[in-house]
């Protein structure tokens, strides 16, 4: 089983940093990330917000020439928002300068500001990831580009340059909800997402749509972090994670047919709630491969990821929960 780091090179108000020394500090902290033994580094996206990155593919490019072996993808891509021929070229191009290290990680996304900058009609956000996915796919084939969809059509075209990896890199789909997974099983690609009602609703979804036997792949996110000791720990990195979990709140999400709603900013006590529900697995190494066993257990789980820093933290605690999670976590789960 793989572990991946992910990565939103958020630059927290309580907590900021000139943009150019965090830049540099993380892409050091991924090579020794990658040099301790992690095997995948993922980067996220939003817009309009200093809680994330707004253009991951530039950064996975910086990410390619600073690597030589760990996987590298986007956790995930708001891919109803892109052009999918320039994202095909620009990934291809990553692909080029990793040798084939590339994953592309779509999504939806939820905020409804997004969209309107970029010109996306939420209720129409499902069929043009699936175009987008579509597209991309194509792009990446050996003979020319023609496809005539709801949103995009092309005739001809010779798209360039072509990835490194045959026939393709790998495209998995980040959903939160079984509609979603249901979706993605239909369509046959990797879960981007581990939990068991999930997990489940995309599996009978694969199977039922005659996919290949054992060709389901899950490989998502775990709100993990590993430390010495959690109990005296907790209150140092409460405020980070309590910036983390409500970044967002206030925020318009769109929902089901053209639906709106926000989140309420979420109190500290919300928080200690959130861990001792398990939603939040700040612990010890050997609690957190209790946790990766029984989240994983019996599903086609290829692999992980974690944040590599949350809200802000220092990084001594961020480097320290690395070490623990090559030295000590992936030893136990290598196997698996």
């Amino acid at each position: 089983m793989r572990i991946g780091l992910l990565y939103d090179f958020s630059n927290c108000h309580p907590w900021k940093r000139d943009l150019v020394e965090l830049y540099r500090s993380t892409l050091a902290q991924i090579r020794r990330a990658e040099e301790a033994g992690i095997d995948g580094i993922w980067v996220a996206e939003h817009h309009f917000t200093d809680s994330y990155i707004s253009c991951p593919n530039p950064m996975l490019a910086a990410i390619a020439v600073q690597t030589s072996r760990v996987r590298i993808g986007t956790s995930i891509s708001l891919t109803p928002m892109y052009n999918p021929v320039r994202l095909a070229e620009e990934l291809a191009i990553v692909d080029i300068l990793s040798d084939g290290r590339v994953e592309l990680g779509a999504g939806l996304g939820w905020a409804v500001d997004e969209y309107l900058a970029f010109g996306v009609d939420p209720k129409q956000r499902v069929s043009r990831m699936r175009e987008v996915i579509e597209v991309v796919e194509r792009c990446w084939a050996d003979e020319p580009l023609t496809y005539e969809g709801k949103h995009f059509s092309y005739q001809g075209l010779d798209v360039l340059p072509k990835p490194r990896q045959k026939p393709r890199p790998p495209i998995l789909v980040g959903v939160t909800t079984q509609e979603g997974a249901r979706r993605v099983g239909r369509w046959g690609l990797p879960l981007m997402w581990i939990d068991r009602s999930i997990s489940d609703a995309y599996l009978d979804a694969y199977r039922e749509a005659g996919h290949p036997e054992g060709g389901a792949r899950i490989d998502g996110f775990i709100n993990l972090f590993v430390c010495d000791d959690p109990e005296r720990q907790w209150a140092d990195v409460r405020p980070h994670f309590h910036y983390l979990i409500g970044r967002h709140s206030g925020r318009p999400r769109a929902g089901p047919n053209g639906t709106q709603w926000v989140t309420q900013m979420p109190s500290l006590e919300d928080i200690d709630a959130m861990r001792a529900r398990g939603e939040i697995l700040f612990v010890t190494p050997e609690q957190a491969i209790a946790a990766l066993k029984k989240r994983t257990e019996g599903l086609p789980v290829s692999g992980f990821t974690c944040y590599a820093r949350v809200g802000g933290m220092p990084d001594e605690l961020c480097d320290r929960h690395i070490e623990l999670l090559t030295k000590e976590v992936k030893p136990a789960i290598a196997d698996w």
